[in-house]
C-alpha cells in the first residue's frame, strides 16, 4: 500500500487529491474525479503504447519516457484497484464508486480491445485460478452486500459470470439468477427473466442431449410461465416435438425495419428451436390456453392454430399427453357438439377434429375405434369438403391395415386369400407403421386370413356406399333439396325397392314447400306413389296421393301436379269413374284446385273423354262461371259445340268469350275465329249454290264486323276491315265496301299502312267505279299521308292524269309533289318528272322543272341524312341528264338552241332560300299554265270538278309574262313572249295554220310531232 502511494504522489494531480481527501474523505464526487483521473492516465498510457511514438507523454502532470510506460502502466493500475477499495471502504453505499470499480475490474478480466497491451486478450478457461477473477468476484459479491436491490449490478455480475466462466459449473450460475430474483422486487423480474431464458435456451442448444439439462431448463421456464402467463405459448413450443415454421424470406426481414423488431424475431426464432420433447407438457399448456376465452396471443397466434397444434400433439403422442391429464376425446367430444356462439367454428373443422381424433386411436391400437370414428364421422358432417377428407382417410385407413396384414402373413398364407400386396409407396403417415400395432400372440395369427377377407369387403362396400354416404352429406347440408331426395331414392331402387320407399317417406316428412330447392315437392310425392306401385302396393300409392293432395304446397301448381298424376294413375288402373269423379271432386267450389287451371283442364278433357254432352257442357259453363276459362279452352269448347251441331250455342261461347277476355290480342283471335265460323254457318253455304244471302244473316255479319272494328284497336282491326269489305263487294253494294275502304284508310295507324289502304283503296273504287272517280281519294291520300308516301301519291296521281290526257293537271301535280320530295333521296320522283317532261313538254316546263328542282334542292339543302336512307350502295339505273334531255327536245321541236337564256322566264341560277317555299311553287306552275293556255288556244281541254284548286293570286316577280286574250289579270306590265317557246304550235296570220281546239285532244308529243310535221 505504501509503495502505491509512493506512486501516486509522483503525479501532481493525484497527490492534489490526496491532499483534499485528507479534509474531507467522505466527498463523494471527489473520489469519483480522482478514480476517473486515473482512468484517463491509463487510457493515455494504452494510447502511448499503441501509437508506438518516441516522444514522452504527459499524464497527470508527469511526463513518461518509452522505458516507464509499461512499469507505470501495472503500477497504476494496483493503484486504481487500491483508491477505490478506499473509496469503498468509507462509502460503502455509493452506487457511482460501485458501479465504476466494478466495471474496472470486469474489463480488466475481460479486455474489449485485441491490441491492448500489445498481445492477444488472454483465454480464461481456468477463470476459477485467476487472481483478477477472483478479485473481480469478490468484488461482486462485496457489492451485492449493500447494492442488491440494483438490477444493473446484478446484470453486470451475470454478464461477467456468464462470459468468462465459460467451463464453470451451469448450477453456479443458475443460483446466482436465482439468487438475483430472489434479492430483486417483482416489479423488475422483467429485466432479468430475459437473460434468464437466453443463457437457459443456449445452454440446452450447446448441449440438448443432457437429461438434467432440459429438466432445468423446463423447471426455468415453468417458474417464468408463473410470473408472466404471457410466455406460456413460448414454453408449449419449446416443449413440443412439433415445431411451427417461422421462417421468413429475405423480403420478409428486409421489410422488417426496428432493429428491436429483429433481435424478437431471432430470438423468438431460437427459442422454437429448442426442443424439450415433452409433448404432454405442450398439450397440457394448449389446452389451458384455449380454456381461456379472453386469451390473446402475444405472438398473433390465433385460437384455430392452437387447436391444430394441440390435435397435432395429441393424435401423433396419444400415451404421453393421455399421462399429462389430457383428455383429447373428451376435448374432440365437447367441441363437436358445442351448441354456442364458437359452434359456427366448429362446424367449419368439423371433418378435420374427426380426422385428428381418428389418428389419435389409430397410433394408439385402438382400430375398432378408429372404425367407429370414421363411421360416425361420414354420417354427421355437412359439408362435401368435410366428407370428401373423412372418406379418403378412412380408404387410406383400410388400405394400409391390408397391407399391415399381409406384411405379417406366411407366403402361403397370402397365396391362399388370392390378395395380391399392394404398393406402399403412396401411403400416408397416418396409416404408416400399423404392421407394429397389430397383435403378434398365437391366437391372432390364426385369425389373419379372417382378418384380411374381411378388410378387402369393408374397404369395397365403402367404396360402393360412397354416392349413397355423399347424397346423405347433402341432405344434412340442406334437407330441403328436393332433387337430392329423389336421386336418393333412385339409388336405393336399384339395390332395395323397401328402403326406396323409406327413403321417400322420410322426405315426405321433412321437405317444406315454402323451402325447398332443386325441384318440385310434389314429385315426391309422385315418386313415392310409383314406388309403391312397383312394389305391388296399389292401396299404398292411392293412400299417398291423397296424403299427397292434403300436403301444404307453398305454389297452387304443385297441387294440381300431384291431383292430375292421381288422375292419370287411376285411367292406368281402368278405374274410368273413380278418375271422373276425382277430378269433379277436385275442382269443387270449397277447394284449392278450383283455382287452378290445370285441374279445370284435366277435368274437361276427362268430361269430352268419358261424360256426356251435358255433363261436359256443365263443366265447361262452371269453367266460365268461375273465371278460369283460359282463351284455349274456350275455343275447345265451342268447338265441341260445333262439332255437336249446336251451332247457337257457340256463337254464345263466343260472345262470353269476349266479354271474359278484355286484352286486344286475345279478343283479335277470338273475333277470328268467330267470323269464320259464322261466315262458315251462314254465308258460305249460299256462296258454293250461288244464291243470295239472307238479308238477315248479313246485317247480323255486317254488326259483328262493325263490332269487331270498332272494339279492337287500330293496328289489330286492318285484318276485319279487309274482311268486311270483301263481304260487301261479294253480298253488299259497292258503295258499302268504299266506304269500309275510306274507314280502313283512316283507322290506320301508321303512313306506311295507310299508303298500302289508299293503294288498295284506289284500285277498288277504279274498278268499280271507273278512274275519273279516284280523284277525290288521291287527294284525300295526299292530305292524309306523310311526304314520302304523298310523293308517291302524286306519281300515282300524275300518271292518272297523264293517261287521262290532262297534261296541265299532272304537271301541277307534278309541282304540287315537288315540295315533299328532296332530290338527293327522292331521285325516282325526280326521275318520273324527267321522263314525262321529256314525253309530254317542250324546253319551257323543262327549264320550270329543273327551276323547281332547284328550288327544292335549296329548301332541303338544311336537312342531313344517313348512307342508308340515301341508298349508299345500290346501282342506278341510267338516265338522260338535264343538257341531254334539252337538247334532245329542241332538236325533236326543230328549234335552236341558244346560248342566251330566254326572255321572260326564271334565270337558270339557284334561287333564294325564302322563295323556294310552296306558295311560290303554286304561283310560278299558275303563271306557266297562263302563258302556255294562252298561246295554245282556247280550246284545251278544261279542268272537271276534281280538278286541284291551285292558288293563283299575284305577287311582284323576278319575270314578267305577257296576259292572254280574254285573262282576268289587270295592271301588270306585259310583253309579248318570243315565238321560239311555241315552235310551230302558234297560229299563224297569213296561213291560218295552228292548233284547233276543235281537233281531237292530243297530248304535247303529238302536237309537237303535228307541228313539225306542217313546218315541212
Amino acid at each position: 500500500m505504501n509503495q502505491a502511494l509512493a506512486t501516486l504522489t509522483t503525479y501532481p494531480t493525484f497527490l492534489s487529491y490526496e491532499e483534499r481527501l485528507t479534509k474531507s474523505p467522505y466527498n463523494v464526487m471527489e473520489w469519483y474525479n480522482y478514480l476517473s483521473d486515473i482512468d484517463e492516465a491509463l487510457e493515455a498510457i494504452h494510447d502511448k503504447i499503441k501509437s508506438e511514438s518516441k516522444k514522452a507523454v504527459a499524464v497527470a502532470g508527469r511526463s513518461l519516457t518509452d522505458a516507464e510506460v509499461l512499469s507505470e502502466l501495472q503500477s497504476l493500475r494496483k493503484c486504481r484497484i487500491l483508491v477505490a477499495e478506499r473509496a469503498l471502504a468509507l462509502l460503502p453505499g455509493s452506487y457511482k464508486l460501485w458501479m465504476m470499480h466494478l466495471t474496472f475490474l470486469r474489463d480488466t478480466v475481460l479486455p474489449v480491445s485485441n491490441q491492448q497491451c500489445n498481445r492477444q486478450p488472454y483465454k480464461i478457461r481456468c477463470s476459477n485460478r485467476n487472481k483478477r477473477y477472483r478479485q473481480a468476484i469478490s468484488a461482486f459479491e462485496r457489492a451485492l452486500v449493500r447494492m442488491n436491490k440494483f438490477p444493473r449490478i446484478w446484470l453486470t455480475y451475470l454478464d461477467f459470470v456468464v462470459e468468462s466462466s465459460v467451463e464453470c459449473n451451469l448450477s453456479t450460475v443458475r443460483r446466482i439468477w436465482d439468487r438475483c430474483l430472489c434479492a430483486l422486487p417483482a416489479t423488475q423480474h422483467e429485466l432479468i427473466w430475459s437473460g434468464y431464458v437466453k443463457w437457459v435456451v443456449s445452454c440446452v442448444l450447446i448441449d440438448g442431449g443432457d437429461v438434467n439439462l432440459n429438466e432445468m431448463a423446463l423447471r426455468v421456464l415453468r417458474r417464468r410461465c408463473q410470473f408472466d402467463p404471457s410466455t406460456r405459448e413460448e414454453l408449449a413450443d419449446m416443449c413440443s416435438p412439433i415445431k411451427t415454421s417461422l421462417s421468413q424470406t429475405n423480403e420478409e426481414k428486409d421489410a422488417i425495419n426496428s432493429d428491436e423488431k429483429k433481435i424478437a424475431l431471432d430470438q423468438q426464432m431460437k427459442l422454437s428451436a429448442v426442443d424439450l420433447n415433452r409433448p404432454g407438457e405442450a398439450a397440457k399448456i394448449y389446452q389451458d390456453l384455449l380454456n381461456e376465452a379472453e386469451y390473446m396471443s402475444p405472438r398473433g397466434t390465433t385460437r384455430h392454430e392452437m387447436w391444430q397444434r394441440l390435435c397435432e400433439l395429441c393424435s401423433a403422442y396419444p400415451t404421453a399427453t393421455k399421462d399429462a391429464g389430457v383428455d383429447f376425446e373428451r376435448i374432440i367430444r365437447d367441441a363437436l357438439n358445442k351448441s354456442d356462439e364458437s359452434s359456427n367454428f366448429f362446424n367449419e373443422v368439423r371433418g378435420t377434429l374427426y380426422l385428428h381424433l381418428a389418428r389419435y386411436h389409430t397410433h394408439a391400437g385402438l382400430f375398432n375405434k378408429v372404425r367407429s370414428v370414421y363411421a360416425e364421422a361420414i354420417s354427421s358432417v355437412n359439408t362435401v369438403r368435410d366428407f370428401s377428407l373423412v372418406f379418403d382417410a378412412s380408404v387410406r385407413f383400410e388400405e394400409g391395415l391390408c397391407s399391415a396384414l399381409m406384411e405379417q402373413m406366411e407366403p402361403e398364407e397370402l397365396e391362399s386369400t388370392g390378395a395380391e400386396a399392394e404398393s406402399k409407396s403412396g401411403e400416408s403417415n397416418d396409416v404408416s407403421g400399423l404392421s407394429d400395432l397389430l397383435p403378434t400372440t398365437e391366437e391372432d395369427s390364426r385369425n389373419k386370413t379372417a382378418e384380411l377377407n374381411w378388410t378387402l369387403s369393408r374397404m369395397e362396400l365403402l367404396l360402393e356406399k360412397r354416392p349413397l354416404m355423399l347424397n346423405r352429406v347433402l341432405l344434412r347440408q340442406n334437407p330441403h333439396n328436393v332433387g337430392e331426395w329423389l336421386k336418393r331414392g333412385e339409388m336405393l331402387q336399384d339395390t332395395n325397392k323397401s328402403n326406396a320407399i323409406h327413403a321417400l317417406e322420410e322426405a315426405c316428412k321433412t321437405v317444406k314447400s315454402n323451402l325447398a330447392v332443386n325441384g318440385n315437392p310434389a314429385q315426391i310425392w309422385i315418386q313415392l306413389a310409383r314406388y309403391y306401385n312397383d312394389n305391388e302396393q296399389i292401396e299404398n300409392a292411392k293412400e299417398t296421393y291423397q296424403r299427397g293432395l292434403k300436403y301444404k304446397f307453398n305454389h297452387l301448381d304443385n297441387l294440381a301436379t300431384v291431383h292430375a298424376s292421381n288422375i292419370d294413375y287411376l285411367l292406368e288402373l281402368e278405374e274410368w269413374d273413380e278418375a271422373l269423379s276425382a277430378a269433379r271432386r277436385g275442382v269443387g267450389s270449397k277447394t284449392k284446385l278450383s283455382h287452378s287451371v290445370r285441374a279445370w283442364i284435366t277435368l274437361l278433357d276427362l268430361e269430352e273423354a268419358l261424360g256426356t254432352i251435358q255433363t261436359t257442357k256443365a263443366s265447361y259453363n262452371q269453367c266460365l262461371d268461375a273465371g278460369m276459362a283460359t282463351l284455349q279452352i274456350c275455343v275447345n269448347f265451342t268447338d265441341f259445340l260445333w262439332d255437336r251441331k249446336c251451332f247457337e250455342e257457340t256463337f254464345t261461347v263466343f260472345e262470353r268469350a269476349l266479354d271474359l277476355f278484355p286484352q286486344p290480342e286475345k279478343r283479335k283471335h277470338i273475333w277470328d275465329v268467330y267470323l269464320s265460323k259464322f261466315n262458315e254457318r251462314y254465308i258460305a253455304p249460299f256462296e258454293a249454290s250461288n244464291e243470295t244471302v239472307e238479308s238477315a244473316k248479313l246485317e247480323r255479319l255486317r254488326e259483328l264486323y262493325e263490332r269487331s272494328v270498332t272494339i279492337l284497336p287500330a293496328k289489330l282491326s286492318g285484318e276485319f276491315f279487309l274482311r268486311y269489305a270483301k263481304l260487301e263487294e261479294k253480298h253488299g253494294l259497292m258503295q258499302r265496301a268504299l266506304n269500309v275502304y275510306e274507314r280502313l284508310c283512316i283507322a290506320a295507324p301508321t303512313s306506311k299502312e295507310k299508303f298500302q289502304a289508299y293503294q288498295l283503296y284506289i284500285i277498288v273504287a277504279s274498278r268499280g267505279l271507273g278512274k275519273v272517280k279516284t280523284r277525290p281519294i288521291y287527294e284525300a291520300a295526299i292530305a292524309a299521308l306523310e311526304d314520302k308516301e304523298a310523293a308517291q301519291i302524286c306519281i300515282q296521281y300524275a300518271g292518272l292524269e297523264t293517261d287521262l290526257g290532262e297534261l296541265q293537271r299532272a304537271r301541277a301535280l307534278w309541282v304540287y309533289g315537288a315540295q315533299m320530295a328532296d332530290p338527293r333521296r327522292d331521285v325516282d320522283y325526280w326521275k318520273s318528272w324527267h321522263s314525262f317532261e321529256v314525253e309530254n313538254g317542250n324546253e319551257e316546263t323543262f327549264r320550270e322543272m329543273l327551276r323547281v328542282k332547284r328550288g327544292v334542292a335549296a329548301a332541303f339543302s338544311t336537312v342531313n341524312y344517313n348512307a342508308a336512307e340515301m341508298g349508299a350502295g345500290v346501282d342506278e339505273p341510267k338516265t338522260l341528264t338535264d343538257e341531254e334531255a334539252f337538247n334532245m327536245i329542241t332538236q325533236r321541236e326543230g328549234i335552236k338552241a341558244a346560248n342566251t337564256s330566254v326572255g321572260g322566264f326564271v334565270s337558270g341560277t339557284k334561287r333564294k332560300a325564302q322563295e323556294a317555299n310552296l306558295d311560290t311553287l303554286e304561283r310560278q306552275a299558275a303563271k306557266l299554265r297562263e302563258a302556255t293556255s294562252g298561246t295554245v288556244g282556247r280550246g284545251a281541254v278544261t279542268a272537271d270538278e276534281g280538278e286541284i284548286d291551285l292558288d293563283e293570286d299575284e305577287e311582284n316577280s323576278e319575270t314578267e309574262v305577257e296576259p292572254t286574250v280574254g285573262s282576268n289579270v289587270e295592271n301588270i306590265t306585259t310583253r309579248e313572249v318570243p315565238a321560239a317557246v311555241f315552235g310551230g304550235l302558234k297560229e299563224d296570220a297569213s296561213t291560218g295554220t295552228g292548233y284547233n281546239a276543235s281537233e281531237n285532244k292530243m297530248g304535247a308529243l303529238e302536237r309537237l310531232r303535228a307541228a313539225a310535221a306542217a313546218n315541212k
